[in-house]
């Protein structure tokens, strides 16, 4: 599989964009690299408060499988209805949501919500075409995103059994990425030029989150300290990984050692309460991902 784009899929929304502002110094982090053998590629894409983590591991033809760990065992999962199954979401329960991919559907397949053993269907009223949940809070709220009968991609949330879709002003598309237990999200968005924009949904307001000296911005998993793990692009092309601290509205840059010398990849995909932040990363040489988890302290 080839290095590509480290955003879940192309999605959409608006708001005000942070005023510029610099970096802050990197904290001190330790990588562990986390490979599946079997597979082309592991991508890891999110981990909770206990420190289990989700992902999906990749064939060199491009059928997915998800697996989780938890610190000791790797536990491999699918849905044999269907030819491929990616997971991208896990809360403390251990509840994982995903989608399965078609490459007829614009919104990415079929959305699930994975639990004690059973898959079951996702579907957002109007996703025609197609849907994919990309988050699940501790109570098990679920966000994601859809495209309905006019090819509009729009973001969604199911709480208690009710969908509610929403959209970022301003913005073509859509995606709902994350959401944490006080209901704020994290979103991908497009815009009509096809560029695309990260958002931070908090207490009814879209606020944008622009990396400093960066040519995109993509915002993964929200931890409940309202943290967002960042994978961005910076002026030479080259895929960096971050974290914003909206507490303080604060970016730091954080990067696996083995992904970022002479142009390598490195992607931050989720973080959980204690800070621990998990994602992928490619060296110079690579022609495909593999995980990594990294502790430290913000």
């Amino acid at each position: 599989m080839s290095k590509g784009s480290l955003g879940a899929m192309v999605l959409l929304l608006c708001g005000a964009a942070q005023p510029f502002a610099a970096a802050s110094a990197a904290p001190s982090y330790t990588f562990t690299t986390f490979d599946d053998a079997k597979a082309a590629s592991t991508i890891i894409q999110a981990i909770n408060k206990s420190g289990t983590l989700v992902g999906t591991a990749l064939t060199a033809a491009g059928v997915a499988t998800c697996f989780t760990y938890n610190g000791k065992a790797k536990t491999d999962f699918h849905n044999p209805k269907y030819p491929s199954t990616k997971c991208t979401g896990i809360n403390a329960a251990g509840e994982i949501v995903g989608y399965y991919p078609s490459n007829t559907l614009p919104g990415g397949g079929t959305a699930f919500i994975y639990s004690k053993g059973v898959f079951k269907a996702i579907t957002p009223p109007g996703s025609t075409g197609g849907a994919a949940a990309y988050g699940i809070n501790d109570a098990g709220t679920v966000i994601g995103t859809y495209v309905d009968a006019k090819s509009a991609q729009h973001g969604f949330v199911l709480k208690g059994g009710v969908y509610k879709k929403f959209d970022v002003p301003g913005q073509t598309a859509t995606l709902g990425v994350s959401i944490n237990s006080k209901d704020q999200y994290s979103i991908q968005t497009a815009d009509a030029q096809g560029n695309e924009h990260s958002f931070l949904y908090s207490g009814g307001k879209y606020t944008e989150l622009v990396f400093p000296k960066s040519q995109s911005t993509r915002g993964h998993q929200i931890n409940d300290a309202g943290v967002i793990a960042i994978g961005w692009t910076d002026a030479d092309g080259v895929e960096n990984g971050g974290v914003y601290v909206s507490a303080s509205k604060n970016y730091y840059v954080i990067n696996d050692p083995k992904g970022k010398p002479e142009q390598g990849v490195t992607g931050i995909e989720g973080i959980n309460d204690s800070d621990t932040l998990v994602g992928i990363f490619a060296t110079p040489t690579d022609t495909v991902y593999e995980g990594f988890i990294a502790k430290g302290k913000l």
